[in-house]
């Protein structure tokens, strides 16, 4: 059982904390700035969003027990089960694509819609 003992020194960055935070209003800036007007569809989208960097977050914690090494530790007088991060910005990445991937399809899917509306426009 001595496998199970492993714990995560977590170090988040003021970007993290503010990405976390300002999820709802980063969502609501790209969501309306990409034509969802309906409150229900917002609502869905950004559920959405937020489950999937829930789901990214894991991801990287899971992705830390297998990879991150105890070579961070400055002192002697700490254990070996604790595990470091390996870069300074490891969680950035993670919250950040959580927060891109479920903005990309509407973002697609906006432009497809530009881009029917100048062909008529053209065509006219």
């Amino acid at each position: 059982m001595k496998v199970f003992k492993k714990y995560l020194v977590l170090n988040l960055t003021s970007i993290d904390r503010f990405l976390i935070s300002w999820i709802p209003l980063i969502l609501a800036f790209a969501y309306s700035s990409f034509g969802i007007k309906s409150l229900q569809k917002f609502i869905r989208k950004t559920i959405w969003s937020i489950l999937t960097v829930l789901i990214f977050f894991l991801f990287g914690i899971l992705m830390g027990f297998m990879t991150w090494s105890s070579d961070g530790g400055n002192s002697v007088f700490l254990p070996e089960y604790l595990k470091y991060q390996p870069i300074k910005y490891y969680w950035t990445i993670f919250v950040a694509l959580g927060i891109v991937l479920p903005v990309i399809p509407t973002t697609i899917t906006y432009l497809k819609s530009i881009d029917s509306t100048s062909d008529e426009i053209i065509d006219n």
